[in-house]
């Protein structure tokens, strides 16, 4: 794992309390080999963690799902919208992952939803589209008092939004 301690990189709360119980007691516990389970790193790549055993929990597909929706209570700001995505991705397949049927509530999916949203508000706060000057390259979102605005290093970028009619209601 990283050398930050869990301290460092998750907000202490209850939900810390309860992620590291779920965990450890999946640690420590041996299951029947016909039972689905799901690897998770404890502490997520995208925070610093690494694929190292230490790093490795062995959970049900329902422990993992409460790890990842405790995991989005457990941080903030870009590591909250890291894990929001990480929650919102639970479902998606692919030819090298095999996932879980389990149903998630029309409730559960409204507030997933609701918290990228907020999330992605946050972090686009006081920015704006840019790209350099001199050569053309999009830089993606920079804050508004970044001094490059000013000495004419950034300018803004051209989004090209997709404009689509509004059909009437019948």
């Amino acid at each position: 794992m990283s050398g930050e301690t869990p301290a460092m990189i998750f907000i202490t709360n209850k939900y810390t309390k309860y992620y590291y119980s779920i965990v450890e007691q999946a640690k420590a516990r041996t299951l029947p080999p016909e039972t689905y389970i799901e690897k998770h790193h404890i502490i997520p790549k995208s925070l610093g963690g690494d694929n190292s055993k230490d790093n490795m929990a062995k959970l049900t597909a329902r422990e993992h799902f409460i790890c990842h929706w405790l995991l989005i209570k457990m941080t903030s700001s870009k590591d909250k919208a890291d894990m929001i995505y990480a929650l919102n991705g639970m479902k998606r397949k692919n030819k090298y992952q095999e996932r879980y049927e389990t149903k998630i509530t029309s409730r559960v999916y409204a507030r997933i939803k609701l918290l990228a949203r907020e999330q992605t508000s946050k972090l686009a706060k006081g920015k704006a589209p840019a790209k350099n000057a001199s050569t053309g390259e999009k830089l993606g979102k920079i804050l508004l008092d970044d001094s490059r605005w000013e000495s004419g290093e950034i300018v803004g970028a051209d989004k090209r939004k997709k404009r689509y009619r509004r059909c009437k209601r019948i």
